[in-house]
This record gives C-alpha cells, structure tokens and sequence, in this order.
C-alpha cells in the first residue's frame, strides 16, 4: 500500500471523526436551548400561604325557614357585632327540612365550624334542635358524610379542614321539644349561633 493511499484513508477517517464531532457538538447545543426554553415555559405554581387560626365571619346567609326578622339566620352570626342575644328559629317547621347557607366573599381555608345550641334553659328544653344533618359545599351539591349534634346545651364543632366560598347544613333530624316547668313544647327548631373558624389565603 503506497503512502499516498495511506494518507487518503487516514484524512477520511479523520473527515469521518470531524463529522461524527461537530454533530455531537450540534446536539449537546441543541438540547441545551430546548432544555433553557422548557424551563422557561413552565411557571412554577405556589400554593398560596394561609394566615393564622382566626375566627371567620361569613358575609352573607341563606334561610330557608325563618321565624321573623329576629330570628333570621344573621341572628346566628351577632356576635361580629359584639353580642351574642339573638338566635335563629325556623318558622315552626320543627327543623323539617331545614337549610342554612353562609357565604363568603372570597375563598376561604375552614378548619372547623363551631354550632351552639341555645344558652336559655327554657328555650333549649321546648325548642327542636337539630340532631343530624348534610354539609354541602360551594353551591355544587358536593355533601360530606353526614353528622350529628349532642342533645346538650354549649357548643360542639365539627372538622371540615376545605378550602371554600360557600357552606351549607341540611337537616335530616331532630331532637324534639319537651314540655318544661309545665309548659307545652314549640314547634320551632332553634340555635344560638354559628362560627366559622379557619386561615385566611395568601398569609392574611
């Protein structure tokens, strides 16, 4: 074999072995831009930071059932406004298919809601009180497992830990009235108060 045949094949492998390099310098160039775009395409997406455990007030409420103005189901929210007297009462209707509805401007992360039966000892003994009922979410008809309430004076919470705008509670049953000191039962369904306790979003 002579040397110029040598010399030719020896400057086509090393053509062959240029070639094979700037391609693979090409690649490495290539998926590192496609990588450099593709991280900028994807925004990462915080969960939004809650606040602190705080009492929530809702903005507004729904009855389907109220007694009269009194005893609307805002009765069951006073104290945002530093009282605690007034109550809600559904129009004799002895809890029968009773619904209450709050709302909420904007969402909100609930943890618990807190539900006080009546303080007055009378009233508590002849009123109906609820005993079990349905919560429903964000005016979507999601309901949770249903609960039930103490035939008992003070308060009872029930866990809910959701993010929402909207919450309702639709009774099932009841604890009737009771005849008391001698005097005959009511018909109404009656509570003292609703309260909403959770976080804030974006850390309020």
């Amino acid at each position: 074999m002579g040397n110029s045949t040598l010399l030719k094949r020896l400057s086509e492998a090393q053509y062959v072995s240029l070639i094979l390099f700037a391609t693979l310098i090409l690649n490495l160039i290539f998926f590192f831009v496609i990588g450099v775009f593709d991280s900028k395409s994807y925004e990462v997406i915080e969960e939004p930071k809650l606040g602190e455990l705080q009492k929530i007030f809702p903005d507004d409420c729904w009855a389907n059932s109220e007694l009269a103005e009194l005893w609307s189901c805002e009765s069951l929210l006073d104290t945002q406004f530093g009282y605690d007297e007034l109550h809600w009462e559904d129009n004799s209707d002895g809890c029968s298919l009773a619904e209450l509805k709050f709302y909420f401007n904007e969402e909100v992360f609930i943890e618990f809601v807190v539900f006080k039966n009546l303080d007055d000892e009378v009233l508590f003994n002849r009123n109906f009180k609820i005993k079990t009922a349905w919560v429903t979410f964000n005016e979507d008809g999601v309901v949770s497992n249903i609960f039930e309430l103490k035939n008992e004076q003070g308060s009872q919470w029930l866990d809910i830990n959701k993010s929402i705008s909207s919450i309702g509670f639709e009774v099932v049953s009841a604890y009737p009235g009771i005849e008391f000191n001698g005097a005959s039962p009511f018909l109404e369904c009656a509570l003292q108060e609703v309260s909403f306790y959770g976080r804030l979003k974006d850390g309020v």
